[in-house]
């Protein structure tokens, strides 16, 4: 691993760049065209150069190829995520653009935060202009993001509004230990025992501690305990019950994001489909 200052002096910016240090450095021994990116002695980061193109490399392994420079000064990305360590080289790199993971943004993205906001999802063989990172013209992607469909939803809370009295009767019924000891039937069938396969998601919601002082205490991040709390518990479990029901009914509509537009994070799931015509 590099010294940490090292990575902010990290050449090239440009293909021009590359192309001086092929004329100008020293190639590592043992090969002609394989270049040190940045200090020279963190050998296992290179710029490999064959002329029209450069291949940037991180490590010496099937994936430590991650991006090519081409000689109209683009970039084209050879991975579709990459590890922290790759991540720190590429926002060194690019800058000012950074790449970061975000699953709600469907992986690994790139955004130039300057005057003007683009934002790429990565795929392999997305390839960006340098010069303000906007799309080449050998490439056009679509990103899409669901939301739920209020009218589906609304339509499937009514199909489940009598059995959910029953699972709130039985619920706000029972005590402690039997809703922990009835949430042990993690094969519990959504048809067959509603109830059953909601106290699965009450406990997802609410994780048994048999170290709390008091007998049969549950714990969650807000330590809200099961029989003093009990109706917090059974609305989140709700809130939390319905999203499966959500995703098994896929109750959902597919909006799309825009060229360079940041994918919205309250999303429940991201699809990118891609054209490259080389």
């Amino acid at each position: 691993m590099w010294q940490f200052e090292d990575v902010y002096q990290i050449r090239p910016k440009s293909f021009a760049e590359i192309e001086d240090i092929a004329k100008t450095v020293q190639p590592y021994r043992g090969t002609t065209n394989k270049y040190p990116l940045g200090s020279r002695k963190y050998s296992h980061r290179h710029i490999i150069f064959k002329g029209d193109h450069a291949d940037i490399h991180y490590g010496n392994y099937a994936r430590s190829h991650m991006l090519r420079w081409h000689n109209d000064n683009s970039i084209e990305f050879m991975q579709g995520s990459y590890h922290q360590g790759q991540n720190q080289l590429l926002c060194a790199l690019l800058d000012p653009a950074f790449v970061k993971a975000d699953v709600r943004q469907g992986g690994d993205v790139i955004t130039l935060k300057t005057d003007k906001i683009e934002t790429h999802p990565i795929f392999k063989g997305l390839r960006l202009m340098m010069k303000d990172f906007t799309l080449h013209p050998t490439v056009s992607y679509k990103a899409e993001y669901a939301v739920v469909d209020k009218k589906a939803s609304k339509a499937l809370r009514g199909e489940w509004a009598e059995r959910m009295k029953m699972i709130r009767a039985f619920f706000m019924a029972s005590n402690a230990e039997q809703i922990f000891e009835e949430s042990q039937q993690h094969n519990a069938k959504l048809e067959e025992d509603p109830y059953a396969y909601f106290l699965q998601t009450v406990r997802m919601v609410s994780i048994y501690n048999p170290f709390r002082t008091k007998k049969h205490g549950w714990q969650r991040g807000s330590n809200a305990d099961m029989e003093t709390e009990r109706e917090q518990v059974f609305k989140e479990s709700v809130a939390k019950f319905f999203k499966h029901l959500y995703m098994e009914n896929d109750t959902f509509e597919w909006k799309e994001a825009g060229v360079g537009k940041a994918i919205p994070r309250g999303n429940w799931g991201v699809r990118i489909s891609h054209t490259i015509n080389n």
